[in-house]
């Protein structure tokens, strides 16, 4: 039986998603288990799929076969402990609603489908977003500390973040969601909302969409 709750964090690149995640549970050692997706042993995969010459339904299956893959293990977590994973399902269908719309492709179903097929959906998904000038300058300053370049599509991070709240305002998510705006604020107080959801959840956290 699921007695305890699994939460997710999804945002486009910059928006302090990984790193807030850390830093909580940096702050907050005993709040939650940390996953992130896709997990180490298949993210050594994930440049041979985001490759531009690969179908987008290939794309597309690998990332629905990442949510899949860890569905069951973050179910077992679950039985005793929180679980709060670095992107999840939202991130999967959001950004391949955005890179399908040009050839009429929509992924919204996966939600549905995941769920009916035995995918463990979170029981609340916190979004993070920022402007495009916050994002931006969060990346360059990532991209200096650890003496890297990356070319960042701009274009395609502002529709994916769009494609986010439109799922939310659609309700298509089936979880609970909360939206954190983290353009104004520094990495500690991102942090500390964090916190503060996975916490007032664990406490209100009454058996809902317990599982067996």
């Amino acid at each position: 039986m699921i007695r305890k709750p699994f939460f997710t964090v999804d945002g486009v690149d910059g928006v302090g998603k990984s790193s807030a995640i850390q830093l909580a549970k940096k702050l907050r050692p005993e709040l939650f288990v940390p996953f992130k997706c896709p997990p180490d042993e298949l993210n050594q995969f994930r440049g041979v799929f985001d490759a531009r010459e690969v179908h987008l339904g290939a794309r597309f299956s690998f990332y629905a076969a990442a949510d899949f893959y860890l569905s069951p293990k973050i179910r077992k977590v679950c039985e005793t402990d929180p679980v709060c994973c670095d992107r999840f399902v939202l991130s999967t269908v959001a950004y391949h609603n955005v890179l399908g719309r040009r050839d009429g492709y929509t992924f919204t179903d996966f939600f549905k489908t995941f769920a009916e097929n035995g995918g463990f959906l979170p029981h609340t998904t916190i979004v993070l977003i920022a402007n495009e000038e916050a994002r931006c300058a969060r990346l360059a300053g990532r991209d200096q500390t650890q003496n890297t370049h990356r070319d960042v599509n701009t274009q395609l991070t502002s529709a994916v973040q769009t494609e986010f709240l439109r799922l939310v305002e659609a309700r298509a998510v089936l979880s609970e969601v909360e939206v954190i705006d983290s353009t104004n604020i520094d990495l500690v107080k991102v942090a500390d909302k964090i916190i503060q959801i996975i916490t007032n959840k664990i406490r209100n956290f009454g058996g809902w969409f317990n599982d067996t």
